[in-house]
């Protein structure tokens, strides 16, 4: 399979990063010079769609898993992709929804708002955001 083959076949399942695709290329053995001129080919095609775009989809995706943004941000880092900017009211929705699913109902102890706090900075959450959660929960 050629180089520009594989672009399509990459491009078919989702859309890719340019960063993603060099990476991905680079470890099926093509050439620097075989990458540039199949990426150079994609984007004389329009196969590739803008940065922004391709962050916005990776996005909602992380949204759906309740990821919080600095998780999100971070990952779209790693992917060559600019970052999304905060929504706090979503923010807020997800941390909560995360929170009565794993933990019993409020007023929350001492050790479980420590274990909530843990929690949610695992999966990303910023201190403003679990210190609501926490506040909110412990009424």
């Amino acid at each position: 399979m050629n180089v520009r083959e594989k672009i399509v076949y990459y491009l078919s399942s989702r859309d890719h990063s340019l960063k993603e695709l060099k990476q991905k290329l680079s470890k099926k053995k093509y050439s620097p010079e075989e990458i540039l001129e199949g990426l150079a080919w994609a984007e004389s095609k329009q196969l590739l769609s803008t940065p922004e775009h391709v962050a916005e989809l990776m996005s909602r995706g992380l949204h759906r898993k309740k990821k919080g943004i600095l998780y999100m941000n971070q990952y779209l880092k790693a992917k060559g992709l600019p970052a999304v900017p905060l929504d706090e009211a979503l923010e807020l929705e997800k941390a909560r929804a995360l929170c009565a699913k794993r933990f019993s109902t409020p007023p929350y102890t001492f050790a479980q708002k420590q274990d909530i706090y843990a929690y949610l900075s695992r999966r990303g959450y910023i201190d403003t955001t679990i210190q609501q959660v926490c506040k909110d929960t412990s009424k």
